[in-house]
């Protein structure tokens, strides 16, 4: 008496999903038992979500790969693949497994702003706009840090200084400008 096999994925777990990427190999061979030692098996991906699976039918290695870095919402991928498996009297077993990718938020980048060695002189203002873009599509907010007492910044990255009237001697003054994005 043949005996079906019987798929279970319920203890896969699938590691390394960073960066809106994930690709690896799971040999379905793992998840498979049967009480027919001789059996052979076929392969089938009955459904393949969101993702790319490559399958060989007759090995039971599947290779997975999706892409998450369009995704400028930054949502979550989740697919879920079904998979059957038949032995060669033709009895069968079906099961799925899921994974979820968790997009990487990017941090912002500054563009073409540098003030780097600007003079500013005596009674004088010192202004100019830093730009930074959101690689997510997000928004951003500027700050200062270590900025010399009165200097602003805006929402639009637009600061101003006005250099104290009574300086006695040339000096450096520094700060640095901060662009956090919509996710922190």
């Amino acid at each position: 008496v043949n005996d079906p096999p019987v798929l279970d994925f319920s203890s896969l777990t699938i590691e390394d999903q960073t960066e809106g990427w994930a690709s690896f190999t799971i040999d379905a061979n793992d998840y498979l038992s049967d009480n027919d030692p001789e059996d052979t098996f076929t392969w089938e991906v009955l459904s393949d979500t969101n993702v790319n699976a490559a399958f060989d039918t007759e090995s039971g290695i599947i290779t997975v790969s999706t892409d998450n870095t369009e995704n400028s919402t930054l949502d979550n991928v989740t697919a879920t693949i079904d998979i059957r498996v038949t032995d060669a009297a033709g009895l069968d077993d079906t099961d799925e497994f899921s994974f979820t990718i968790i997009p990487i938020d990017a941090p912002p980048v500054f563009t073409g702003n540098d003030y780097d060695g600007t003079d500013v002189y005596e009674e004088g203002s010192f202004t100019g706009n830093y730009t930074a873009v959101d690689p997510d599509g997000g928004g951003i907010t500027y700050s200062l840090s270590d900025a010399p007492s009165g200097m602003t910044i805006g929402a639009t990255g637009y600061f101003a200084w006005e250099v104290p009237d009574e300086v006695e001697a040339e000096y450096d003054e520094t700060f640095s400008v901060n662009a956090t994005d919509d996710t922190g």
